[in-house]
């Protein structure tokens, strides 16, 4: 094994340890636990697998989150999402990595504690929208969306960025959606890539929301 990928199966490690179980939900206005599961699905089990394969060797950080995307897009079902990384400077919402969203709606920025990825950012917590029309917190950046499902990328006790998936349908990502989104962000080394190569300047913003 490579210098480069021992790095990175290493940090993949630390990632499962310092991360531990799925943390509580934010649905609707209201908090409840996920629903633990035995095990990981076949399936799941698979695709993780298949996902933390294709990230091994050098990649800019932009290619790894893009194939993070594309993986999970097969286990969870979202028609469109993007991976978005906190600025160093700004400490807002950037997102670094996009698929099936427009080129203005790639270059919007959300603060901390505003939308719902922004209180996904500032809780810790994963927060699911099944209808954004009866929602307060939702925040109508991108077009045609009517349900959400934020989840944060959590590097030890530090939130570091979300994982916004999104649907046309409402009610789109049942509990083994959030259970999949979940099992992605901790446990395929998508905090520790983004540790490493960590959220700098992003793209110049369109907005902000």
């Amino acid at each position: 094994m490579s210098s480069e990928r021992r790095v990175l199966h290493d940090r993949h490690r630390e990632s499962g340890r310092d991360m531990g179980e799925p943390s509580s939900l934010v649905s609707a206005g209201k908090t409840r636990r996920t629903q633990s599961e035995r095990g990981m699905r076949p399936s799941l089990e698979a695709g993780l697998a298949d996902m933390f394969l294709s990230l091994m060797g050098p990649m800019t950080v932009e290619e790894a989150l893009n194939t993070i995307l594309k993986k999970a897009q097969r286990l969870v079902g979202f028609e469109r999402a993007a991976i978005m990384l906190l600025d160093e400077h700004s400490g807002d919402l950037v997102r670094r990595a996009a698929l099936g969203l427009t080129q203005a709606e790639r270059l919007w920025v959300n603060a901390v504690g505003r939308g719902v990825t922004g209180l996904a950012a500032q809780t810790g917590r994963p927060v699911y929208v099944p209808d954004v029309t009866r929602s307060d917190v939702y925040i109508p950046v991108e077009k045609g969306v009517t349900s959400e499902l934020a989840v944060p990328i959590i590097q030890g006790k530090r939130t570091i960025g979300v994982f916004d998936a999104l649907s046309s349908r409402k009610d789109a990502f049942p509990q083994s959606a959030q259970n999949s989104l979940c099992e992605i962000c901790q446990r395929t080394g998508l905090a520790c890539i983004s540790h490493r190569y960590g959220p700098k300047d992003g793209p110049a913003a369109a907005g902000r929301a």
